[in-house]
């Protein structure tokens, strides 16, 4: 990230909302041009069938014909694998920006909003995944209430998330593990979960790649959840 960039990120819990809304979304842009470039120019996006199928228990027939939405999607193209979906939309508030990525070359559709606003209507999706990024939302309470109302009865929701962290511009929202599971339990019915210690580099991907582990309390964990929807 550039200094300029690191400057503001560690002056933003002291700005305004507006401000830090907008040193957050600087911080972001910058973070993936930099990873763009990393990577040669193309954001690679190969690593997501084996999050949404095997990882999870699920194969990918099982969302053929059905509709799914990532929450917080980032420019990568994570649904690009799902391509016998019936719909396959990427929210991200950033999502025109990201169109300089190179997000007009993929096939699923991206919408730009914010998770505490989906713009659907109620019970509308089979599947909505939030991989990386709900601790990056404003308001959490909000995001899990849309969460649950564009789901449809018994639709599945795939969580990834870190908690025991302390916040930053990119990711303001802090939560033990302990907050996650008590809201979660509230809307939706649990069917696996699991936790992995955050790695030094911060590879996430490359962690739960291995078995997982229990983590102490307090420590900043990796949390992965496979949930259905309970009726409002």
């Amino acid at each position: 990230m550039p200094l300029i960039h690191r400057i503001e990120a560690s002056l933003a819990p002291y700005l305004p909302k507006g401000m830090r809304r907008a040193a957050k979304e600087r911080a972001e842009l910058a973070f993936w041009s930099g990873t763009a470039t990393r990577e040669g120019g193309r954001l690679g996006n190969d690593h997501y069938r084996f999050f949404y199928t095997d990882f999870f228990g699920l194969a990918a027939d099982d969302y053929h014909g059905k509709s799914i939405i990532d929450v917080g999607c980032g420019p990568r193209g994570s649904l690009e694998w799902a391509e016998g979906a019936k719909e396959r939309v990427g929210l991200d508030s950033l999502a025109e920006k990201y169109r300089a990525l190179g997000t007009e070359r993929h096939a699923m559709r991206y919408i730009a909003a914010t998770a505490e606003a989906i713009p659907f209507p109620p019970k509308h999706f089979d599947f909505v995944t939030c991989f990386n990024a709900l601790d990056h939302v404003e308001n959490l309470l909000a995001a899990l209430a849309e969460i649950q109302r564009v789901l449809k009865p018994d639709g599945t929701f795939l969580l990834i998330v870190e908690v025991n962290h302390e916040p930053t511009v990119t990711e303001p929202v802090t939560v033990s593990e302990g907050e996650l599971k008590e809201l979660l339990e509230a809307g939706f019915d649990i069917q696996s979960w699991r936790t992995w210690p955050v790695p030094e580099d911060h590879n996430l991907y490359a962690a739960m790649r291995r078995e997982a582990a229990p983590v102490s309390d307090g420590e900043p964990a990796i949390v992965a959840v496979r949930m259905t929807t309970r009726a409002l």
